[in-house]
């Protein structure tokens, strides 16, 4: 079920916020629900009865790629569609 809470903070932040998740294709919504996710698993509870893993849920997603090991210039979209060309071919 979800419950709506009244978050007061700075102008500046909320901005930054706002414009991170339009960048990332997500809703603010989705930014604050993550952090305050994030937070929690953090600080060693769990939100439901269920425990859960570092992405909020189950344990239900695997790692496919990690970009964190990529080098520091970035990674070509020519090499992201490959690794996603041998994902679907995966699959």
């Amino acid at each position: 079920m979800d419950t709506t809470i009244l978050i007061k903070t700075k102008k500046d932040l909320k901005t930054q916020a706002q414009e991170l998740a339009s960048d990332l294709g997500f809703s603010l919504t989705d930014i604050v629900n993550s952090s305050l996710r994030q937070f929690v698993l953090n600080q060693g509870m769990v939100i439901s009865r269920i425990p859960m893993d570092e992405w909020g849920d189950e344990g239900k997603w695997e790692t496919v790629i990690d970009f964190t090991k990529f080098k520091k210039g970035g990674v070509r979209a020519e090499e992201v569609l490959a690794s996603i060309k041998r994902l679907e071919a995966y699959e």
